[in-house]
Order: C-alpha cells, then sequence, then structure tokens
C-alpha cells in the first residue's frame, strides 16, 4: 500500500488551521480599540490555532528526522489531537443518534454489506465519518449495531452482531457480508466471523488483538478478556493464523495510548493485509482520511 501515507503531510486541515490563525489574529488587532474582550477572544482562539497548525506542520516533517526527534513528534502530535476527538467530536457526534434516519444503511443497496462494529463504552455514533466515506465510494449497503450494556461479554457481543448479520442477510438477500470492527469491536467481530459461515471479511482497526496492558483498569467481563495474553485473545489470534475461509485485515497506529503494546493489534499472521499508522491516535483512526482510503482499497480489491 504505497500509496497509503503512514504520517501525514501537508494537509487542507493544516493550511485551513493557518488560514484561520490569520484571520482571528487580524479580527483582535482590528478589534483592539474598540472591543477590549472580542480582541482578547481572538487572540486566544489565534494561539490556539496557531499552536495546531505548526503541530501539523512539524508532525508532517517529522519523517525526515532522526528516530529520537520524530518519536516524541508523532506522540504529541496523536495525543493531543487524541484528546480533541474525545472531549469535543466523540460527545458532538452523539446527537446525530437523536435523528430517527441515522440508523439507516448508507451506501449502494446492491453491493455485498459492510457491518460496522463499536468499541468499548461506545456505540454506532462513531461511525459517523468513516461510513460516510465509504457510502461516497458507492460501498455498501453499510449499516451499524449498537452492542447495548457496555460491561457484557466479548462473547455475548458476539452473539448479538450475528442476530444482527443475520436480520442484513434476510433484508438485503445477500450471500456474503464484511465485519468492520474498532477496538474491541474488532475482537467482536473476529468472534462472530468464525461463528457464520456467510462473513467473508473482518477489518480490525486499532483492536487489541493479543490483549492490552490498559485492559486491567477496565470494569466488566469484556475488559477481563481484553487482557494481554487472556483465554479469549490467545484463541482469536491461533484461530486467525489458521483460517483459510475469512479473509482478516487489520489496521493499528504506533502511537495507540490504548492497545499496549501497540503491536498487538497485528497479528503478523498476513503483512500484506496490516498496516501500520505512526502519527494517529486510537480513537482519531474513526476520523482519518488515510484510514476511509485505505478501507476503500482493502474493500474493493477483496
Amino acid at each position: 500500500m504505497e500509496h497509503i501515507e503512514r504520517t501525514s503531510s501537508i494537509t487542507t486541515l493544516t493550511l485551513g488551521l493557518l488560514i484561520a490563525a490569520v484571520t482571528t489574529a487580524a479580527i483582535s488587532m482590528i478589534a483592539h480599540t474598540q472591543l477590549h474582550l472580542v480582541s482578547q477572544t481572538m487572540r486566544v482562539i489565534s494561539l490556539i490555532l496557531s499552536a495546531l497548525a505548526l503541530l501539523k506542520v512539524a508532525n508532517s516533517v517529522a519523517p525526515a528526522l532522526h528516530r529520537i526527534i520524530r518519536t516524541p513528534i508523532h506522540w504529541i502530535h496523536a495525543l493531543f489531537f487524541e484528546w480533541l476527538t474525545l472531549i469535543f467530536v466523540i460527545p458532538l457526534l452523539q446527537v446525530l443518534r437523536l435523528h430517527k434516519k441515522y440508523e439507516a444503511p448508507l451506501g449502494s443497496l446492491s453491493g455485498k454489506p459492510i457491518l460496522l462494529v463499536h468499541g468499548y463504552c461506545k456505540n454506532s455514533s462513531v461511525w459517523f465519518y468513516l461510513r460516510k466515506q465509504l457510502a461516497k465510494e458507492n460501498l455498501g449497503p453499510i449499516y451499524t449495531i449498537n452492542l447495548g450494556s457496555r460491561y457484557q461479554s466479548i462473547r455475548e457481543y458476539a452473539k448479538a452482531v450475528e442476530k444482527k448479520c443475520a436480520q442484513i442477510r434476510l433484508e438485503t438477500g445477500h450471500p456474503e457480508l464484511v465485519l468492520i470492527g474498532h477496538s474491541m469491536g474488532g475482537l467482536v467481530s473476529a468472534l462472530c466471523a468464525f461463528q457464520s459461515e456467510y462473513i467473508t471479511d473482518v477489518i480490525t482497526i486499532a483492536s487489541p488483538m493479543a490483549g492490552t496492558h490498559l485492559a486491567k483498569i477496565g470494569i466488566g467481563p469484556n475488559a477481563r478478556e481484553m487482557k494481554l495474553g487472556s483465554l479469549l485473545t490467545t484463541e482469536l489470534t491461533k484461530a486467525i493464523s489458521l483460517e483459510s475461509r475469512v479473509r482478516f485485515y487489520h489496521i493499528g497506529t504506533k502511537t495507540d495510548h490504548l492497545v499496549v503494546p501497540n503491536r498487538s493489534a497485528l497479528p503478523g499472521t498476513h503483512p500484506t493485509r496490516e498496516f501500520h499508522f505512526e502519527d494517529i491516535g486510537h480513537a482519531s483512526l474513526l476520523l482519518s482520511p488515510r484510514v476511509a482510503t485505505l478501507l476503500t482499497h482493502w474493500l474493493k480489491t477483496n
């Protein structure tokens, strides 16, 4: 996947941040003599936007620097935008679920169905960006699911997904289906794939396939099942290594603060079906154009 960038370059977002920073700074100067409060507010916003833009620029040039410098820059970039995602974007997306048509499938109604499975303590709203991008590529129909109670067993979640898959198959009449899971949703999807004959592909995004140390501080049986080297993750990684019917694809990121160690997201069974980003946070993967491009590539070439 040479056309997929592991680290971001100068993007429209970077340029937009720079333009917004200059604009707010100009407004601050103009308003300084007449509207002091507006001036001060615009100055603060300008400084914040400038810092974000500089961080994006630094991250884009980091690949050319020595690893000792490059790695901290990627981590700072990932963590800063990760917190913005967790504090502002994901809570805002919750509002979308109030719309009665939000759960309706998107994309092509005649293609192979795709079901998006969310992660630990999340819901279907987190897929807003990626499912829109996949729909633009005429993929789908694209469905989402809400797993319900936050602290059930992953094995119970897999049963719920299997039931949803059966409903989709009945609704579409298509004999095959693709599962895409983020974080815990990847484990749920993988487990479900071994229980359903018509699931042909599973794509995991930042999923602790071999477990994660951070699961020790989680609550519920699902957290215990995500511990590094747990019975569930051991069973799954072994089953994936021996599987020939279902195609598994895995996306990870070296700056994942929840999947520790980050290599846990990539089983290493099929290197050509695995991709490691270097500068995106765990939840931020759900809002990444590069992830959308990679998903589209895999879905159209499988």
